[in-house]
């Protein structure tokens, strides 16, 4: 319940920013200020225009009165609610903040505008966080006052069932940052990993290599219904063209795009990309435009020929193999400890990880 972290204000106060300001209104940044308003912080929410902020404000107002008149939060919980989160769409509202975490659309250029903007409109010592799922925080601010404070925090959704973060950090972040954001992921009761920027989004890459070999699989001509099917029965919960569809075929292509810019290996992730650069071209994006690798507006079709089990144990070796190395591989170059990342993949996956 709310309520139940309030406790935990005054402690935050010497070690963790206490006014924490949010960018962005869609799934991610709305699923972050719901888990964020349950921890006594001060909230600003910023959104790109005053139509869209009262919307999310009103929704606010009404979420919160019914917490209160259902009794899940007490009266000193919704009055604090509702006398310190402010929401609109100026920047000014988030000057006073401590700590700024955006989430909004994965496109360098728009959070960069967004970052240097912000620059100029919030005091000096405010640390600029990015949710980014695949660019490093070094590329979303050039700023000589700013750059030991712009980190990644990238949360999983839904962030309160997905007990992981990914800090991020550059060669020039401070000390004080670190201090402060080791703070503030504890206080939130979050598990983190402590990641250089050559070694973001760690967990997104583990599966780098298994999602190359799935898609040189589907463009040898293995239907790709039976390739996730196998995934979801031997090996994850969710198959990997399911998973892309869910992402967004045009968020995963930008993202594996920046996964493998320094790989040495690109002709091996040629399948992926291609698998993903024709879909975007149709503009068939994945859950979001109702047909990706998937088509949803149409009845599920069964695959033309069932695989035999020796197909599929040979395909359930080749993935399992693909996903170990790298799993191992991340281990041995000393980016997280063995119990670090089984953690972290058993948060990711919803499940219990068995390597």
């Amino acid at each position: 319940m709310i309520f139940l972290h309030f406790k935990t204000l005054n402690e935050m106060a010497t070690k963790s920013p206490v006014k924490i300001g949010l960018i962005g209104s869609g799934k991610m940044g709305t699923d972050i200020f719901n888990y964020l308003a349950g921890f006594g912080f001060e909230l600003a929410w910023l959104c790109e225009t005053e139509p869209e902020a009262a919307e999310v404000r009103r929704k606010f107002i009404k979420k919160t009165e019914r917490q209160y008149k259902n009794q899940l939060i007490d009266e000193q919980c919704y009055q604090r609610l509702m006398q310190t989160t402010v929401i609109g769409h100026t920047m000014e509202l988030l000057s006073g903040c401590e700590l700024i975490i955006e989430a909004i659309t994965e496109k360098i250029n728009v959070k960069q505008e967004v970052f240097h903007r912000l620059d100029s409109v919030v005091n000096p010592d405010c640390i600029f966080a990015s949710n980014s799922s695949s660019i490093v925080p070094s590329l979303l601010l050039n700023s000589a006052k700013r750059k030991d404070k712009t980190v990644g925090l990238h949360f999983f959704y839904p962030v309160s069932y997905r007990n992981i973060v990914e800090y991020i950090y550059t060669d020039s972040t401070s000390e004080t940052t670190h201090e402060k954001v080791h703070h503030f992921l504890s206080a939130i009761k979050k598990f983190h990993l402590n990641l250089a920027e050559e070694n973001a989004f760690i967990l997104n890459k583990l599966f780098l290599n298994l999602q190359a070999e799935a898609c040189r699989l589907y463009q040898g001509g293995m239907d790709f219904r039976q390739i996730d099917d196998v995934v979801k029965e031997k090996i994850f919960p969710i198959g990997v063209f399911d998973f892309f569809d869910s992402v967004g075929i045009d968020t995963m292509l930008f993202a594996v795009n920046q996964y493998i810019i320094n790989s040495d290996k690109k002709e091996f992730y040629q399948p992926l990309i291609a698998s993903l650069q024709s879909l975007y071209n149709q503009g068939r994006l994945g859950i979001k435009t109702k047909a990706g690798f998937y088509d949803y507006a149409a009845p599920a079709l069964p695959p033309k020929n069932a695989l035999s089990p020796s197909q599929k144990n040979e395909m359930v070796q080749l993935l399992t193999n693909t996903f170990k190395e790298s799993f191992n591989t991340t281990i041995q170059n000393g980016i997280c400890t063995r119990q670090e990342l089984d953690f972290a993949l058993t948060e990711y996956l919803g499940e219990k990880w068995n390597q």
